[in-house]
């Protein structure tokens, strides 16, 4: 319903131009409605009047990210993430969305060099302070943190405690986080058969570790990189109709492209060498 969103935001913003909240819906429909460019202007705009102290501010701050990530944007994306995100004051916002924010450049085959290696270990520096179990959302995140700069030990420490909160009853800990984590670290480790072992069985249950489609749906798009290492190519094709018919963003349609191309070129007979 996101007219009824957007008005209700919007008349809250006219009442209280300084809402984070209301900036933080209107955030949302514009990406659910593939509405980066709008997004975008809306946000810097927005955020040049908003104190980059106040505890929200990294978060919207991602948004932004994400809007120009979507659009192409990897320069721009990466310094916000500098600017904004890294160093913010709220350490938990700024290690889940700091994670979010370079997995997506990863998957995007924007690895970056020495810079973004010391950037992923200052996000597992971040972890490592604010980590607490139960809290399964910000312990997938650590995840992403601690495979990415291979923090062999601290990955460890984080998958037994799911396995000890799984054990202790814990609805999602061992069930869906578990294997959420146990395919990250795998796909970092460049075992991409491996990684989709273990993200397939819970595809249908990565929204229960919380947070929003923006969010979780980010282990929907590390199966999509698997299936497109493995020349998976239907399996790709599969999930990403099924994407597109949530919301066509730009990024998805670059994904189909490739399935495409890729199922495409695996079809053709291939020709005698010399011909």
């Amino acid at each position: 319903r996101f007219e009824e969103s957007r008005r209700l935001s919007e008349r809250s913003l006219q009442q209280y131009p300084g809402n984070a909240n209301a900036s933080h819906n209107l955030a949302h429909i514009y990406f659910e409605t593939v509405d980066h460019e709008g997004g975008a202007a809306f946000l810097e705009d927005w955020l040049a009047g908003y104190d980059p102290r106040a505890s929200f501010h990294c978060h919207l701050a991602w948004h932004l990210a994400m809007f120009e990530l979507h659009q192409g944007g990897y320069a721009r994306a990466l310094e916000i993430f500098q600017r904004d995100i890294l160093g913010a004051v709220n350490p938990r916002l700024a290690m889940i969305d700091g994670s979010a924010l370079l997995w997506r450049l990863r998957l995007d085959g924007e690895h970056g060099g020495p810079d973004r290696r010391r950037a992923w270990r200052s996000l597992a520096d971040l972890a490592e302070r604010v980590s607490r179990p139960g809290f399964v959302f910000g312990e997938i995140h650590a995840a992403l943190a601690y495979a990415s700069c291979g923090d062999a030990a601290a990955l460890a420490t984080l998958t037994d405690g799911l396995r000890a909160l799984g054990a202790k009853g814990h609805p999602v800990a061992g069930t869906v986080a578990l294997p959420m984590v146990q395919g990250v670290a795998a796909f970092v480790a460049g075992d991409h058969a491996g990684a989709l072992a273990h993200l397939e069985p819970v595809e249908g249950e990565f929204h229960r570790v919380g947070g929003s489609h923006a969010q979780w749906e980010l282990f929907e798009e590390t199966m999509v990189a698997c299936y497109l290492e493995l020349e998976r190519y239907e399996d790709a094709t599969r999930l990403m109709h099924r994407r597109l018919q949530r919301r066509a963003t730009p990024r998805d349609r670059r994904w189909l492209d490739r399935a495409n191309a890729g199922h495409t070129a695996a079809r053709e007979p291939s020709r005698p060498a010399g011909a």
